[in-house]
């Protein structure tokens, strides 16, 4: 966990947390650039398995970005792709089901990507926020967030 802003003696600050389980967090003591007003952001940006951390703000004088990169020597493991429960056709309305998945990361918190094309690895109907491998392209909620289903109207 990153967090920005005034620190209790209002000075500028920004911390980086590690989650230690059962809902705490240990202070790691990290170097980040001390800033308020700021945007923090996670993504894997060097496609290493790991989330990198990127933060902008202002720290009393001027306008700061850092970027930084997690080197840590275990990547995040990818989380299980998650297997066809079947489809169903009810009038125009087609819709397809799929089982949840699991991540060896952590439990719940799964989103997912549905592509849907007219063709073999369009996404001319629904474009996923992945490429066909399953790289995510934007650090967010798949685009069926965590539903397991999803229904086309077809005209």
């Amino acid at each position: 966990m990153a967090l920005a802003g005034y620190n209790a003696s209002f000075v500028p600050a920004a911390k980086l947390y590690r989650n230690v389980g059962n809902g705490l967090f240990s202070d790691t003591l990290e170097s980040l650039a001390p800033v308020i007003d700021a945007a923090l952001a996670w993504g894997d940006y060097d496609n290493d398995g790991d989330l990198d951390l990127i933060l902008a703000g202002y720290n009393g004088t001027t306008n700061i970005t850092r970027l930084y990169r997690n080197n840590a020597v275990q990547g995040n493991l990818a989380p299980f792709a998650p297997a066809p429960a079947g489809a169903s056709i009810i009038g125009k309305t087609v819709t397809v089901y799929w089982y949840d998945s699991g991540d060896p990361n952590q439990s719940g918190g799964l989103t997912f990507n549905l592509r849907v094309g007219t063709n073999a690895g369009a996404g001319s109907i629904v474009s996923p926020m992945a490429s066909a491998t399953g790289y995510r392209r934007v650090p967010r909620l798949g685009n069926m967030g965590e539903r397991t289903s999803w229904s086309l109207n077809l005209r």
